[in-house]
């Protein structure tokens, strides 16, 4: 039972809809170039991102459930995963349009662009296979991070490798609790590292 609690409660604190927040944390308090910006301005950009990406997918999964198009709020289920990732993709939009007038400030519009690009990917797949979507999003993340540590964007190695441990833990939980099998933890680690790397070096 504790180990089943334990996996529970990784899949939970290392959440997809975590990871977006989680990754605008990492760019303005981690030791890079944005990280001078004011303090008043940190919390702006992070609330922005915590309402868009984290509040109103939230939301439509509760609007869901209430209306009873998905079962529960685990969409363990690959057939009820369509709209919550609609829902996804519109939260990180409007994240990216709302902010569009700080384009300057670098990652911030990559890091909306490549979770829209990766979860558009997870939509397609999911139609005819389950790939997993907490995989794709720490794998985002950390790919993110390997472009700033290889790029010389700021101290990233040690952050690089907590989330790679990090990541081996989550994809770990997920096989041991049998929501996934190793090629769709696998798949959605690569899509995520793959898009979100790929797109930092083409822009």
């Amino acid at each position: 039972m504790m180990k089943v609690a334990l996996a529970k409660a990784c899949s939970l604190v290392l959440h997809p809809l975590l990871m977006p927040l989680i990754g605008a944390a990492i760019l303005l308090y981690a030791p890079t170039y944005i990280s001078i910006l004011p303090g008043s301005f940190k919390i702006h950009i992070l609330s922005v991102f915590a309402l868009c990406t984290l509040c109103f997918p939230l939301f439509a999964l509760a609007l869901m459930k209430s209306l009873r198009i998905i079962p529960d709020l685990s969409l363990q289920s690959r057939r009820y995963r369509t709209l919550p990732l609609v829902a996804a993709i519109v939260g990180y939009t409007v994240c990216f349009f709302l902010l569009s007038r700080y384009m300057i400030l670098g990652f911030f519009p990559q890091l909306l662009i490549g979770g829209v690009v990766v979860l558009l990917i997870c939509l397609v797949v999911n139609l005819f296979w389950k790939i997993s979507l907490h995989l794709a999003g720490i794998g985002g993340l950390v790919g993110m991070l390997l472009y700033m540590a290889l790029g010389g964007y700021g101290r990233m190695n040690a952050i690089l490798l907590l989330f790679i441990l990090l990541a081996g833990m989550l994809g770990t939980a997920r096989l041991y609790l049998g929501h996934h099998n190793l090629a769709q933890v696998l798949a959605g680690f690569c899509c995520g590292v793959g898009v979100m790397w790929g797109l930092l070096l083409l822009f």
